[in-house]
């Protein structure tokens, strides 16, 4: 949130509930509280970078951020040509199918993104058309 709309949006808290007393808690509250609340919800909505020793090792595929950067559709598994177990992305492709190598010395983690919505798609493409 820009600094400009916080202090619009403090404006207009102020404007509506001033400094009133009132049965509900979420009206007492004061602007920095709700602020709080709205940043912490923002923020727990987003995927966030975690140490990989945090990752869950079965279930969905993650991103992983390592040496080379960020690789995506990481799972932990058996590599396609080593032995072992470790975090493996798929490399290419070779006469018998996709090949999964190791995850060169990985640091962070974090879930892969929503998929976009069949709403957030046409939003995005009436954008692009109005452009054109």
């Amino acid at each position: 949130m820009t600094p400009e709309r916080e202090a619009q949006m403090r404006e207009m808290f102020q404007k509506k509930y001033g400094n009133r007393p009132t049965n509900d808690p979420l009206l007492e509250a004061t602007w920095d509280d709700r602020k709080r609340v709205w940043d912490y919800c923002l923020n727990s909505l987003e995927p966030k970078w975690q140490p990989i020793e945090t990752a869950p090792k079965f279930g969905e595929p993650i991103d992983i951020w390592c040496r080379h950067g960020r690789i995506t559709d990481c799972v932990w598994g058996k590599p396609t040509y080593a032995d072992g177990l470790g975090w493996i992305h798929e490399a290419g492709y070779d006469s018998n199918g996709p090949v999964f190598e190791f995850v060169v010395d990985p640091a962070h983690w974090m879930p892969l993104p929503q998929q976009p919505t069949a709403a957030m798609s046409a939003a995005l493409e009436d954008e692009k058309n109005a452009n054109e």
